[in-house]
């Protein structure tokens, strides 16, 4: 019987699951959930966007987003606004308060990238990356 500490996936799983914990005790330091800090960076890279598009980058339902959104709303870090051709379709677009709050979440995620590969070259690094894509 083969031992699961050896493979491949256990270890990646276990890299995850520490990945997880450490993100989610950063976030919970900022008030937020696992999920709301992609959110604030997709929307960093394109402000305004529809509740869709974040769902299809996200990679979860319509109505996860609609959550998400409304929960961060009520936090002051994001808005909804109808668009101004089509007044059906609503647009999510960050506040100044969300745009300020992604900046400490990007110091997290070096935090959390620091540790999980502390001990490593550079050129170790590198060639992680270059086997995980």
């Amino acid at each position: 019987m083969k031992d699961p500490n050896d493979s491949i996936g256990y270890l990646l799983m276990q890299i995850g699951k520490q990945r997880r914990t450490m993100s989610n005790a950063l976030l919970n330091q900022q008030k937020l959930h696992s999920g709301q800090d992609l959110m604030l960076y997709h929307l960093m890279e394109e402000d305004g966007q529809t509740a869709s598009a974040l769902a299809a980058k996200l990679e979860v339902k319509a109505a996860t987003i609609s959550n998400m959104v409304d929960r961060m709303t009520a936090e002051g870090l994001l808005e909804r606004r109808k668009g101004t051709i089509d007044k059906r379709t609503a647009r999510v677009f960050l506040t100044a308060k969300g745009r300020s709050v992604f900046s400490s979440i990007d110091k997290a995620w070096e935090e959390v990238e620091d540790k999980t590969t502390k001990g490593l070259s550079i050129i170790e690094k590198f060639m992680l990356k270059r086997l995980l894509h």
